[in-house]
This record gives C-alpha cells, structure tokens and sequence, in this order.
C-alpha cells in the first residue's frame, strides 16, 4: 500500500485533509452526545467514545487510503474503458493522436518564436536604450514616393537624420532585407551566403565587439567603395572555416569585388532582426559593388519622386531621452527633408500627398521580426525584393 500513499500525498489538496478531520470529528462529538443522554458524565461519555473509535489519526489515514482505493479505481476503469473505445476505432484513434501531436508541436513553436520575437531583449548593450525610426513589421525595397507613414527609408535621408537629430546618442541603418548571393571564398567554388549591408558604425552603436578581429566603423567609411571588409557571424566561422583564428584576411569575393574577413561576431549575435542569421556582414558604402547596377546610395532628384525606401534605422537614446521626445524632433526634422526633396515642379495634388509623410519612431529592445511583411507604402512606382531588382 505504500505506492497509494506516495500518489495520495502528490495528489491531496488541504481541502481534502480538513474535510476528512472535519467529518471525523463531528462523528466523534455526535456518540458523545448520544453516551449523555443515556446517562454518562460529559468526561466518561468522552472516554467511551474515544475508546470506540479507536486512534484518531489512524482512523484519519484509513478513510484517507479508502478514498484513494477508489479514486484508483475509478481511474482504471476509465482507463481501461478509453482503450477499448480507441481500439474500436483505430483510425479515429490515429488521427486524434497526430492531431494532439501537431496541434501541441504547433502551439510549442508558436511560443518560441513569440518568446524570441517579442519577450527577448537583443543580446546587445543596453538594448532598452533602442529605438527604430522605421517600421520593424515591414521590409524590402519601395521605389517611387510614398503617403503617410513611411515604413522605410532612403541612404541620404538617414544621413540627415543622423547629422542632425540631438536626441540620440547614435543612428545606423541597416538593409531591411537578408540578401542571398553566390561567393567564392579564398578563390574556391561558388557558395551560397547571405548577406547584410548596414552602416559602418552598426556595431559600435550596438555596443557588440567580436569574438575574434576587429568589425569595422565609422572611421572605415571614407568614400563609396573604400572599405572591401566583411565581418562574418560566428556560427558561419564555425561551419565554413572550422572557427580557424586564421580565417582573418581571408579573401571572400562577391560579384566582382574581393572582400577581407577582418573579424568574427560574438557567439549568439544574429543582428537586430530577430530570425534571421546573416552569414556576413558589409559596410553600407559598399553597396553599388555588391549590388551591381544599383544606385541606392543616392536619391535621383531629377526624376523627382523616385526614391528608394530600403533602409531600417535604428538609434540610441541618449540618456534622459524618450520615445515621445526623440518623435517630436523627427517630425520636425523629417518634415524639412520632405519640403526640400521634391520639385516646385510638381503637381499641386502630387506635392500636397508627398508632403504628408511621416515616420513614427518605435522602442526596439526586441528588434525586429524576420517574418517582417513586404513594405505597404503605397508607392506610385513598385515594391520589389532586392534579389529582383534590374
């Protein structure tokens, strides 16, 4: 009878307890009252009754191990019943059984990726200090010119933020979208990567230093072009290169240009877009040779409403600063990018919808979801995915 007691005392409740004591009791004070009325004293009733009932605790624990005998019992009738049933029907049975299997494994990875999507904080320094000028529920490219509120932004438009917001203690951008190209690593065979163009101060304002090497910064971007570096992730160093502290100054080519490994991202370091595992890492200037035919870096004025909305910034509040302030600056600063950056040339109707653009400024402690939506800025031109773009 042992294993009963092991099972009742995982399964008893205190309710259960003082019922039991309170039941015991009341039929205690009941013979004695009865013994009374047949003529005892209150102390020789109590002592008759007592000696009837015997120990009292040990009477306890009997209607205790009576009521879990049948509490067990009713357990294996149900249980047996239940595989009778299901062996009736086995088909029923399977599908119930892969149902509750799916239905659970679908529940369990739902959960994962919302606990890593949106109750994690970034593995960065500080990340509660974080916050995104951009929508981090969109990506991709725009090109044409957008209404409202803008999801993403152009290179220069990020430099004049950058140059002259007082709210934040730094701002990078990054490519809103994880490209996918072919290189050639040390001169080998082609391979498939996947790359991440993003300003060269990225790391510093994250506040991320490598595992091995150097990554490269705002003192590297000295003109279009003029910093072929590439910081590789760590997981990528572990599969392709072994985690070789010799991988440093290995040359990775992509389309036309040779890139230099000059360092290797801390272990579980992903980036700010939460799901996404980027191979490499490339400096913004970088990108008229990685994406060849490409002029994302400038915005073509004379087409007028033609830009290229490609870009995620992400800033640090500077301490003492809050979402609300840092929004009510770049209104005002966002505003005079729009006023000067299209043509008194335009249509009356095309300049009142160019100019009610806004950008809405988002805490970013979490990053941003890599399942992010294609951006809905409703473009006069098209949306295209970097990969399509001719």
């Amino acid at each position: 009878m042992a294993w009963h007691h092991r099972i009742f005392n995982t399964l008893r409740s205190n309710n259960l307890q003082r019922e039991l004591d309170e039941e015991l009791r009341l039929h205690l004070d009941l013979r004695i009252a009865d013994l009374q009325r047949q003529g005892l004293s209150a102390e020789d009733a109590r002592y008759e009754a007592t000696k009837d009932f015997g120990n009292f605790s040990l009477q306890t624990e009997k209607t205790r191990t009576m009521d879990i005998n049948a509490w067990m019992e009713s357990l294996i009738k149900d249980v047996r019943y239940s595989l009778r049933q299901f062996a009736r029907t086995p088909v029923f049975t399977a599908v119930a059984v892969a149902s509750l299997a799916i239905g659970i494994g679908a529940n369990t990875a739902i959960f994962s990726v919302m606990n890593t999507a949106l109750l994690k904080a970034l593995p960065v320094q500080n990340p509660q200090e974080l916050v995104m000028l951009t929508n981090p529920n969109r990506s991709g490219v725009s090109i044409g010119m957008s209404g409202g509120e803008r999801s993403l932004l152009t290179y220069p438009e990020y430099l004049t933020l950058r140059s002259q917001n007082t709210t934040l203690a730094g701002l990078m951008a990054v490519e809103s979208e994880m490209d996918s190209q072919q290189v050639h690593v040390a001169g080998n065979a082609p391979e498939d990567a996947h790359l991440r163009l993003v300003t060269e101060g990225y790391f510093s304002l994250l506040g991320v230093d490598p595992a091995i090497g150097r990554v490269f910064n705002d003192s590297d971007a000295m003109a279009v072009g003029g910093d072929p570096y590439a910081v590789i992730s760590y997981d990528y160093w572990q599969k392709r290169f072994g985690g070789k502290t010799n991988v440093l100054g290995t040359p990775i080519r992509i389309n036309k240009t040779a890139f230099t490994v000059i360092g290797v991202a801390p272990a579980g370091f992903h980036g700010e877009s939460v799901g996404d595992k980027p191979d490499m890492w490339l400096p913004m200037l970088m990108q008229p040779l990685v994406m060849p035919g490409r002029e994302w870096l400038e915005d073509p004025h004379a087409e007028g409403f033609q830009k290229v909305m490609w870009l995620h910034a992400i800033g640090r509040l500077k301490p003492g600063m809050t979402v609300a302030r840092t929004q009510t600056e770049m209104d005002v600063l966002f505003r005079a990018i729009i006023e000067s950056s299209y043509p008194p040339s335009m249509s009356p109707e095309a300049r009142k919808r160019a100019l009610d653009q806004k950008i809405k400024v988002f805490a970013a402690s979490t990053g941003r979801s890599a399942d992010a939506m294609p951006s809905n800025s409703n473009c006069w031109s098209c949306w295209v995915r970097p990969a399509w773009c001719c």
